[in-house]
C-alpha cells in the first residue's frame, strides 16, 4: 500500500467511524491541521490531527489524542482541558483496534 493509499484510506475510516472535522485555529495539536474528532464520552473526545496535509503525502501523518473539552465547539478554538497522546504517528493499518478500544 502507498502513503497516499494510507492516508486516503484513514481519512475514509474516519468518515465511516463517525469522526467530526475541524481546523486547529490555535495549533493545540498542529498548525492549521485538519482535527477528525468523536466524543466517547463526558467531556472527553478523540482527537486525531492530520499533519502536513499540504505537504507530500511521505510528510503526512496522523497523532491520536484523548482530549477533554467543556464543549463540542471549543476544539480547536479553545485550549483542551487536559491532554494524553493515545499514539503518535496512527496508522490505520497498526493502529485501528487500539483506536476503536477508546470507542463506547
Amino acid at each position: 500500500m502507498t502513503r497516499k493509499e494510507l492516508i486516503s484510506d484513514t481519512l475514509a475510516y474516519f468518515e465511516q467511524q463517525g469522526f467530526s472535522k475541524t481546523i486547529d485555529a490555535i495549533s493545540e495539536y498542529s498548525p492549521n491541521a485538519d482535527l477528525y474528532y468523536r466524543k466517547i464520552g463526558g467531556s472527553r473526545y478523540i482527537v486525531i490531527n492530520h499533519f502536513n496535509k499540504k505537504r507530500r503525502f511521505d510528510l503526512q501523518g496522523f497523532d491520536c489524542w484523548l482530549s477533554e473539552y467543556s464543549t463540542e465547539s471549543e476544539i480547536g478554538k479553545k485550549s483542551a482541558l487536559k491532554i494524553d497522546s493515545i499514539v503518535l504517528s496512527f496508522r490505520l493499518d497498526q493502529d485501528q483496534t487500539l483506536l476503536e478500544s477508546h470507542f463506547s
